[in-house]
């Protein structure tokens, strides 16, 4: 044997399980961002009348035009800091 215990095995196992939840958790999570800039992008399509990605892309950093997930992206990670520094 390798000198691990059943009660080892099954904390890895736990732990393992966990940290698959999570990851899923967090590709859901950034799935649901990306269908909230497709609206967006959609709309500099029709406003500029482009069908080119890259070029709307193009036009919201010329802009100054933040797609939602950045916004939501930077949010949480302020609101994160703050809440994490006061505990």
């Amino acid at each position: 044997m390798n000198g691990l215990s059943s009660a080892n095995h099954v904390q890895i196992y736990v732990r393992w399980l966990k940290l698959d939840k999570t990851m899923k958790y967090i590709h859901t999570y950034q799935i649901a961002l990306k269908s909230l800039d497709f609206p967006v992008n959609r709309f500099f399509m029709k406003l500029f009348k482009i069908s080119n990605i890259q070029m709307v892309n193009d036009r919201q950093v010329y802009f100054g035009f933040d797609l939602p997930s950045v916004i939501i992206d930077r949010q949480s990670k302020k609101f994160l800091s703050v809440n994490v520094n006061v505990s």
